[in-house]
């Protein structure tokens, strides 16, 4: 995994960071055994949006086990860290949106959309109250999603550049003969990341993120169910050595050495 991408995911929250330190720390992880299906989504935002709530969710489960358990296993000390970093990672994601986890894998060169003209009625009969906008029940000339399509040039609903020295400068982004007027760019990210656009979408680089927060995810999935594997063999070793005391004279399982069942010399004697 490159290092430009290991920078990106360090800026989109400790989810993220925390995939991918898991798999360059770990290597190969299983498959997520209760992960959402994230496939379904068409948006790469949205895709690795899912797959980090998948790894919170995954992190969420190790926690409770951990904190749960009453067998003296984990010190308070443990169990108030890991509360910190699931509270953290739950609200460093639940603050971005899906275009934040998108620019994760945006190109090194976007391009940047143009600027829609906002408010515009689609014709003066469109207008229907004669003050040249568009409000509630009017029809408008794009969709007003801020970013102007193909076919909202094609209708005058794109921004121009104002008194750069090209075209009319009467604010409609036009083709003008031998003169093609600036179109006024919007080059945040909300822009450039917006949902349903693919256009500055490295598809490598996506490809690479879904991977470590898939893996990530089956690493902590697997973490958690090793853990209670664990707890619930100590569990049982302790009910065992409780149920095979040779002090009370507990009847014992033949060929069974009790776990912290210590045997008093005299016994032995």
């Amino acid at each position: 995994m490159s290092a430009s991408i290991f920078a990106a995911a360090a800026r989109t929250g400790p989810a993220t960071l925390l995939a991918v330190g898991l798999l360059i720390g770990l290597g190969a992880a299983p498959v997520p055994a209760f992960a959402r299906d994230c496939t379904t989504e068409k948006d790469t935002g949205r895709k690795m949006q899912c797959r980090a709530e998948n790894l919170n969710e995954a992190v969420d489960g190790l926690v409770t086990t951990v904190i749960d358990d009453q067998g003296g296993h984990f010190s308070t000390s443990q169990k108030t860290q890991l509360k910190n970093v699931k509270a953290r990672a739950r609200n460093e994601t639940g603050r971005l949106e899906s275009e934040d986890f998108k620019s994760v894998a945006k190109k090194r060169k976007e391009e940047c959309p143009v600027q829609e003209i906002l408010g515009d009625p689609a014709s003066p009969a469109a207008d229907l109250n004669k003050n040249g906008e568009c409000d509630i029940g009017e029809t408008c000339l794009g969709d007003e999603d801020g970013i102007c399509n193909g076919k909202e040039m094609a209708d005058g609903g794109c921004a121009e550049v104002i008194k750069d020295g090209i075209g009319d400068d009467d604010g409609i982004c036009e083709d003008k003969g031998q003169f093609k007027e600036a179109c006024v760019r919007r080059c945040e990210t909300d822009a450039i990341m917006a949902e349903g656009s693919e256009t500055n979408v490295d598809d490598k680089r996506a490809e690479e993120m879904e991977a470590a927060l898939t893996s990530a995810t089956g690493l902590v999935e697997d973490a958690d169910t090793k853990v209670k594997a664990f707890l619930a063999v100590r569990s049982g070793e302790v009910m065992l050595a409780a149920a095979c005391d040779p002090v009370a004279m507990a009847p014992c399982v033949e060929g069974i050495v009790p776990y912290a069942a210590p045997v008093p010399r005299a016994v032995l004697s």
